[in-house]
């Protein structure tokens, strides 16, 4: 995943994924406010993405 996100131009994270990531993949509900551009949706897309069992498809 990090080679396709590095890839995608993503250097480093943003200060809310930063934040809500570590949460996110501990599976906890994490409720986040950012302005708009701060890429809050990668870090929830991050974390769905490992939590993905794809050996059943």
């Amino acid at each position: 995943m990090l080679k396709n996100l590095a890839s995608l131009g993503y250097a480093g994270m943003t200060p809310v994924q930063l934040h809500a990531l570590p949460a996110i993949l501990a599976g906890k509900d994490v409720i986040a406010k950012a302005k708009t551009g701060s890429v809050k949706t990668a870090a929830f897309g991050i974390g769905l993405l490992t939590h993905l069992d794809v050996s059943v498809f």
